[in-house]
């Protein structure tokens, strides 16, 4: 992104020394233009360094704008994402309270038979243990991504104020 600009900045200064040589070398057509004054080179010097920092400021803005676009950009893939974490541990609650669920319909049967203990067994340990670990995971992914939205709003936060700042600092 600062390749561009710093491209642009180049561009300008260098038509800049073009313009102020070219303002600078008498025209041999027009004798009346070497007879030019100090103050007149001078004064075109000047309006041609203001022209050179208006169009550096408001490169600057259009820079600042860019990265507001892109912070915004951003903020709303870690919103997205955050909704897909928040769903999957919601998904996983649920398939936790279901496998509780089936345990205790499992623990009311009297029925002694092997089948019924097995799966009891399994219910209670291997995967619960699966879907206890799943469930940590996405708590975290949720965790981070929460800090991560945080931080990415406060960044957008700060770029604002200091677009309007640069705005306010213009004069515009």
């Amino acid at each position: 992104m600062k390749r561009p600009v710093i491209a642009i900045i180049a561009f300008y200064f260098l038509t800049f020394v073009k313009g102020t040589a070219q303002a600078q070398k008498p025209d041999a057509a027009n004798p009346a233009s070497t007879a030019s004054t100090p103050n007149a080179d001078a004064d075109k010097q000047a309006e041609l360094n203001r022209q050179l920092i208006a169009e550096i400021k408001q490169l600057r803005l259009e820079l600042l704008r860019q990265r507001i676009e892109f912070q915004q950009w951003k903020l709303r893939q870690v919103e997205r994402e955050l909704q897909t974490a928040q769903a999957e541990q919601q998904r996983l609650a649920e398939e936790e309270q279901a496998t509780q669920h089936a345990l205790a319909e499992l623990g009311n049967t009297s029925d002694g038979s092997g089948e019924i203990e097995s799966l009891k067994k399994e219910l209670t340990g291997s995967r619960s243990e699966k879907l206890r670990a799943r469930r940590q995971g996405a708590n975290q992914r949720a965790a981070d991504l929460t800090t991560q939205l945080n931080q990415e709003d406060e960044q957008l936060r700060q770029l604002t104020l200091r677009l309007k700042a640069e705005i306010g600092g213009t004069g515009r």
